[in-house]
């Protein structure tokens, strides 16, 4: 850690800019929402399959930060981070991630 920060000045980095990014998006804008408008059936397809990804990343993100800690030590290791890690070891997709 001659020239970088530490590992803990590095996390703290990152959730600062994360926090900056979430106040930005957070902050009103000007302008009139298009309220009035109904979506069309290619509109609602695509808001649709955009929630779809977001559940499957959220989960994603989440199990994969849990096997992050059971590889470094952190947390002891279950089935379910094993079944992901054995996955991943195999190029496929685990089959939680699949039912999303």
């Amino acid at each position: 850690m001659a020239f970088g920060l530490h590992q803990c000045g590095d996390r703290f980095r990152l959730r600062e800019a994360d926090n900056m990014c979430f106040q930005q998006m957070l902050q009103p804008r000007g302008g009139r929402a298009k309220i009035d408008e109904v979506p069309t059936p290619y509109q609602m397809v695509a808001i649709q399959e955009t929630e779809r990804m977001n559940i499957l990343l959220t989960e994603m993100k989440r199990s994969l930060a849990e096997l992050d800690l059971g590889l470094k030590g952190d947390l002891t290791m279950s089935g379910p981070m094993e079944l992901i890690m054995g996955a991943l070891a195999n190029d496929s997709v685990p089959g939680g991630w699949a039912k999303l």
